[in-house]
């Protein structure tokens, strides 16, 4: 319950008609198993070491049970709630009622309260204690005090741009397009552009298409990007911002991150995660936390994204820190901007912002002041010289110590913390960071096309990096590098730490103390200095091209995958590393290597996410990778077609189709190396097992075992 009712001026009871959303969490059924595999998933020493589970395989072993999760459902319903979204991973149920329902159902008073802004919030006033037949570990959308806020700086129209070298390809010498991989990626080759890739962003509003465009072809050179994707959520309808042409920040935000992971990565998918734009600009009877939750959880269902970025802010911690836990056993990378409000430390807890402090596998990304070489020659390029702490009239990259909200991790626990300021007893951030100041941002029918700033930047700026690290992974079939932290840490505390990454120890500093109106960090102190090495004004500093993306994958062994399964008359779900079963997004995929299910999205269409107890007719995607057998993660309905997607081209391929009693129920062949789809029009509901001969095009072949689930 939040203490702000106790402090806060009441402004009267919530209608009983208003209609609320809610989100109901059900705990993990083996929260501290969880946690012990985390361990061993990351340590280099384990034999469990990058064995990433799959979506299906964590639901299995630490999920909430299905007859939990029915439960539930069915309470919510005879209450008179309901049920507006459900996860395969069961973490989350999506409910919306009248709020005296809701006052009813879970014992609370919903009033009114005014915020010190003069805006108002509601808030139940007592704890909830719901009768619930199981057990609910949070509720999400009681209140809305939580507002999230883009870490995202401008220049006011008519005022100075920030003082600094100004030297890029973008109008003004403001940093665009190529000039990132020129800067952190010179000697990445061209072809290593993230293809394969899928980077996600979680959002709080929508984009305009026109403005990725101009900003891409304006570039020097012009990027060639596939268009991005939004999953639409919460409501959303649209991936056009809720009010267009409304200069609030929110459009423009998205843009940025949009933009940013096309430059340094344009052969990478963005998948844009996004809820309807009103959650962020009125939202009275919109929780925030709900809609963080949401956007994750899909993610996490998905699974198709390895590397995921927000540069929002201000959102609470509900089951967010499980979903996160998720994403890292599931081998997926969660990248998070530091905030604009410079040095922060126990001395302020204002300018603690909690959304930060999830879990010790989000990568806190900081900022940087960058100076380079002039552009010059043909095709025009520059170079790196140096870069400092990002410090200045809009703000400063955030750093410090996470006192009271989460312990030291283990990765943390063996840097030196005596000269840098840093903790050995809690949590330590940023842990790096990359370009923040003197950036361009495109959003011209958002209102805006200038100067932008802040970690917002360069959070999808490492995301993206991590696609061009995960595309070379793959490619070498050693599978997802899985969360930044531990295998950063790792390289980072080895020999080659200088050659790897570019060392901000200048003694520049994270102060910065102007508090502007509308600034929603709060005050800051320090501050911390940029030393040698670690420290709290810039991590472990920014990356140096293929140097640090060979140290990541140079040292994973190659996955040897089990024994190819024979077909059994029974239906057993396993325990198989992440990125070698199959998606449960129903995204057509582009897959570049024998280990990864990381999709490309077709760029024609806006995806919403089915997330209803009833199947939708859909397309499943059959993976080949290396003989591993999957579950097809999402029903395809009798009529819908499963296509393959081989890791490799092919000639051609043989399917033969069996039910669970071994009886033959379609045999397929395609001599091309394209359109090999099963039509399932006829097929009864059931599971299906399906041999697939693969004739690749280097003359060699496989056979491999899929199985697939049809549904009504």
């Amino acid at each position: 319950m939040l203490e702000e009712v106790f402090t806060l001026p009441r402004l009267g009871a919530v209608e009983d008609l208003a209609s609320l959303r809610l989100g109901l969490g059900l705990p993990l059924s083996d929260e501290q198993g969880l946690e012990d595999l985390l361990s061993r998933l990351y340590d280099p020493r384990d034999p469990l070491y990058r064995r990433f589970l799959s979506m299906e395989a964590f639901t299995q072993r630490f999920g909430p049970s299905e007859s939990d999760y029915q439960a539930l459902i069915a309470f919510v319903e005879s209450q008179g709630l309901t049920v507006t979204g459900t996860f395969s991973h069961r973490q989350v149920l999506d409910v919306s009622g009248k709020a005296s329902d809701i006052q009813r159902i879970f014992h609370v008073n919903l009033s009114y309260y005014q915020r010190k802004d003069g805006t108002r919030f509601y808030a139940n006033d007592t704890e909830p204690s719901p009768e619930s037949p199981v057990s609910i570990s949070h509720i999400s959308g009681l209140n809305n005090f939580h507002r999230p806020f883009s870490k995202l700086r401008k220049i006011p129209g008519g005022q100075p741009r920030v003082n600094g070298p100004k030297v890029g390809t973008g109008p003004g010498g403001l940093y665009r397009g190529n000039d990132f991989r020129d800067a952190y990626a010179p000697d990445v080759p061209t072809t290593v552009n993230g293809a394969g890739q899928s980077v996600a962003l979680l959002e709080y509003d929508g984009f305009f298409q026109s403005d990725i465009s101009n900003y891409e072809s304006g570039s020097v050179p012009p990027i060639s990007a596939p268009a991005p994707v939004a999953v639409l959520l919460d409501g959303a309808t649209s991936s056009n911002p809720s009010s267009a042409g409304v200069t609030n920040g929110n459009d423009d935000e998205v843009s940025l991150d949009i933009e940013a992971v096309a430059a340094m990565a344009p052969g990478a998918q963005v998948v844009v995660y996004m809820v309807p734009g009103s959650i962020y600009n009125n939202g009275t009877q919109t929780a925030y936390d709900t809609a963080a939750d949401d956007m994750l959880s899909q993610m996490a269902q998905d699974q198709t994204c390895y590397q995921i970025s927000s540069s929002w802010g201000g959102y609470g911690i509900t089951t967010t820190t499980n979903i996160l836990n998720q994403l890292a056993a599931q081998g997926q990378a969660y990248f998070e901007a530091s905030g604009d409000g410079g040095a922060f430390n126990s001395a302020n807890p204002i300018s603690l912002d909690p959304s930060l402090y999830k879990s010790k596998y989000e990568t806190l990304v900081g900022g940087t002041g960058l100076t380079t070489t002039t552009p010059s020659g043909s095709p025009v390029s520059l170079s790196y010289i140096s870069e400092t702490t990002w410090t200045d009239s809009l703000g400063a990259g955030s750093g410090g110590i996470a006192t009271n909200f989460l312990a030291i991790p283990s990765y943390q626990s063996s840097v030196p913390m005596n000269s840098n300021g840093g903790s050995t007893s809690w949590r330590d951030l940023p842990d790096v960071s990359m370009c923040a100041q003197n950036g361009y941002l495109y959003s011209e029918n958002g209102g805006y096309r200038d100067l932008i700033e802040g970690t917002s930047m360069a959070s999808p700026l490492w995301a993206a990096y991590w696609a061009l690290a995960n595309q070379e992974a793959m490619a070498q079939q050693k599978g997802p590098l899985g969360s930044a932290n531990p295998p950063l840490y790792q390289v980072a505390t080895g020999a080659n730490y200088n050659t790897d990454f570019h060392d901000i120890a200048d003694g520049s500093d994270n102060n910065w103390n102007p508090n502007p109106p509308n600034n929603p960090i709060g005050p800051v102190s320090g501050p911390f200095t940029a030393v040698s090495g670690f420290d709290l004004a810039t991590g472990w500093g920014s990356p140096k091209g293929q140097s640090l993306i060979s140290d990541l994958v140079g040292g994973l062994s190659t996955w040897t995958p089990t024994q190819t399964p024979t077909a059994t008359s029974t239906a057993t779900s396993t325990e198989t590393p992440c990125g070698y079963p199959g998606n449960t997004c129903t995204f057509t995929p582009t897959v570049t290597s024998t280990f990864t299910p990381t999709a490309t999205l077709t760029p024609t269409q806006t995806l919403t996410p089915t997330r209803t107890l009833s199947p939708t007719p859909t397309s499943t995607q059959l993976l080949s990778n290396l003989g591993s057998a999957v579950l097809a993660p999402m029903p395809v309905s009798t009529g819908g077609s499963v296509c393959l997607f081989p890791d490799r081209p092919i000639s051609g391929s043989q399917w033969d189709v069996y039910n669970l009693l071994g009886e033959s129920a379609a045999s397929l062949t395609f001599a091309n190396p394209q359109g090999n789809c099963w039509n399932t029009q006829g097929t009864s509901p059931g599971v299906y097992l399906v041999r697939l001969k693969l004739s690749y095009s280097d003359g060699t072949s496989a056979t491999l075992w899929k199985k697939i689930v049809v549904s009504r």
